[in-house]
């Protein structure tokens, strides 16, 4: 059986790469906006789009969690994996259907609040991270004599 290990940079990359292709596959699905999305699937009714927001919601936090699997900021990326993981979940029990239509404003406010955090703190994570790593970088190039 083939278990790739997390510490082999290659492979770490491989896994990120992976992991962000599967967020931008699954948000290029859901931006040509095609009837399809709408389709109930065999997983309780769930519609293919939701499906694929799901993905996106967890993907994307997963990709930051692999990039920072090593840094300080491993921890609330993980928190972010998790809460990526419970999207779904979350948000049909906020709907109150597994198609999401929300027919009150709080539900609906705190499912954008939700989405916020699974998918723009990633992003600022992971742009943050990389622009300090950066930064590092060219200090210590300039640094040298």
């Amino acid at each position: 059986m083939f278990a790739p290990k997390l510490n082999d940079s290659s492979n770490g990359l491989a896994l990120v790469a992976g992991s962000f292709a599967a967020f931008l596959l699954a948000a290029a699905a859901l931006v040509t906006g095609g009837s399809w999305l709408e389709t109930p699937t065999v997983l309780f009714g769930i519609p293919t789009g939701n499906l694929l927001a799901w993905l996106m919601a967890f993907s994307l936090p997963l990709s930051a969690w692999l990039l920072l699997r090593n840094s300080p900021l491993r921890w609330p990326a993980l928190l972010l994996v998790l809460m990526g993981a419970l999207w779904l979940p979350a948000s049909i029990l906020l709907a109150g259907n597994v198609n999401l239509n929300y027919a009150e404003d709080l539900p609906f406010a705190t499912w954008l609040i939700y989405c916020a955090f699974c998918l723009a703190i990633p992003l600022v994570l992971i742009a943050g991270w990389t622009a300090v790593r950066l930064l590092v970088r060219l200090r210590a190039r300039f640094r040298s004599p």
